[in-house]
């Protein structure tokens, strides 16, 4: 899933632009659902490894500093997704499938 620098490629109707959504995907597009949510955060640690979830707050944040509170918000739950998917072993107690 390379991509060369500068190159903007679409995922799931939104464009991409060295990675980061481009200001007119994010304004443009329909709110990612719980699909998306957990699609987004495989991606992220199959590109980025162990920085993914990182990247993804870091996304949030800068989504939050343009003014885009949605897709902020969005981005904390890819985040919350990644944590979750390298998990190691269940908590104390929980119920697992």
């Amino acid at each position: 899933m390379e991509q060369a620098s500068g190159e903007v490629r679409a995922y799931h109707g939104r464009s991409f632009a060295n990675g980061f959504p481009t200001l007119h995907s994010i304004s443009s597009r329909l709110p990612m659902n719980e699909a998306d949510i957990w699609r987004t955060a495989k991606e992220m640690i199959q590109q980025y490894g162990a920085e993914a979830q990182t990247r993804a707050r870091h996304r949030a944040e800068k989504l939050l500093e343009y003014g885009f509170p949605d897709g902020a918000e969005e981005w904390t739950r890819v985040a919350d997704a990644i944590a979750e998917l390298n998990r190691k072993k269940p908590e104390a107690g929980e119920k697992v499938n």
